[in-house]
């Protein structure tokens, strides 16, 4: 399997009709389970598609949407009475969208309005700064008609989709995974994903995939096969760093290896779901990426902000095969030594891998839209 991860520095950084009028007519009817298996994908599929289309339609009402002219304003300063008009534009665009919900002084840059445009760039992953930038206003200024084809498109592509009873949708230019499971939506997840430049240009090389898979197992304490393209990192991190963190040289495998435990980059359980491109999830000891609302930042890999919260998630709906001691294996024995296991799943979750560049999320029991950037410069939504 090939490993696509970094070493950053000194720190090595790994990771959803008719009816028959005869009998000869009668012949050509699907069995009934199947036509039930239909019905149930279609009522899965609703988990995931019943808010893109409340969100078109509760976007055909909205009026007089306004287009703001850019001007940088710090969260903190005292403003114009220019810059009022612009922030009143901006209140009122927000409202509009769902994401202020709260009543608000008009023009003034109070709680409320900072956190619902920190909410809006958190979910249309916009860069976080404590100002309106034009990055922000830009966003903001997507047309309603535009929005409504956007979340229409993903509608079109999701069609593709057929959610099972335990499915994970990892969604690219979103940074986000969700894992459906019992008829609802059992877990969200930040995450970090494929670099879109390589060697400071634009390039493919280290985009995620677009891809679907299998999940039956999680590994506990799996040790870390180094790529071959970190070896000149790997050699002058030195021997006693490397003795610190587990790296050794195997002469078997021909390659540096990281050592189970708290320790290892890629965290202490991997998710390999057999995508084909070798892009398993899977943990980080990183932590920075995830203050950030942009993290296209491995090499391809799927990075997830707490493997360990997703698999006592896993364990909560009883989907593991056999009983497991989560806490013992993660924190091993009286001399360091961390025992690699797989635990196998009753049922196989499906993966999909997808780049939608719309979403619908629940604020308050209100859908909001979002609509992330086109990361990789791809042009529309795709799923495989």
């Amino acid at each position: 399997m090939r490993w696509r991860e970094i070493l950053l520095g000194t720190t090595l950084v790994a990771l959803v009709s008719g009816s028959c009028h005869n009998e000869l007519n009668s012949l050509d009817r699907k069995p009934p389970i199947k036509q039930e298996y239909k019905s149930e994908v279609k009522q899965l599929n609703y988990l995931f598609q019943g808010g893109f289309e409340e969100s078109i339609e509760y976007y055909k009402t909205i009026k007089n949407y306004h287009e703001i002219k850019y001007e940088p304003i710090r969260y903190n300063q005292r403003l114009t009475q220019r810059q009022k008009k612009l922030v009143s534009k901006v209140q009122e665009n927000l409202t509009q969208l769902n994401y202020l919900q709260e009543s608000v002084n008009e023009g003034e840059l109070d709680t409320y309005t900072i956190r619902a445009i920190n909410q809006y760039r958190k979910l249309n992953a916009i860069r976080n700064i404590e100002y309106i930038d034009s990055h922000f206003i830009n966003h903001l200024n997507i047309p309603i008609k535009k929005r409504i084809g956007k979340l229409e498109e993903v509608l079109r592509e999701s069609n593709k989709l057929k959610l099972s009873e335990h499915h994970i949708i990892i969604n690219i230019p979103e940074f986000k995974l969700r894992f459906y499971a019992n008829r609802k939506l059992e877990y969200e997840a930040d995450i970090c994903v494929g670099k879109q430049v390589h060697e400071g240009r634009r390039s493919r090389k280290w985009h995620t995939n677009i891809q679907r898979g299998k999940l039956k197992y999680a590994t506990v304490n799996s040790m870390w096969y180094i790529p071959s393209y970190a070896n000149s990192n790997v050699s002058r991190l030195g021997a006693k760093r490397r003795r610190a963190m587990g790296i050794y040289w195997s002469r078997s495998n021909k390659r540096w290896i990281q050592k189970a435990g708290p320790k290892n980059d890629i965290g202490r359980i991997i998710y390999e779901f057999g995508g084909g491109y070798g892009e398993p999830i899977h943990g980080t000891l990183s932590r920075d990426p995830f203050e950030k609302n942009i993290r296209a930042v491995s090499h391809g890999c799927i990075r997830i902000k707490d493997e360990i919260e997703f698999f006592r998630h896993l364990q909560k709906i009883k989907i593991l095969r056999e009983k497991c001691n989560l806490e013992k294996l993660l924190k091993g024995d009286s001399k360091g030594r961390y025992q690699t296991r797989k635990i196998w799943f009753k049922n196989d979750i499906k993966v999909n891998v997808v780049y939608l560049l719309g979403s619908v999320n629940k604020l308050k029991g209100k859908w909001v839209a979002s609509f992330p950037n086109d990361i990789y410069n791809y042009k529309k939504s795709r799923i495989k």
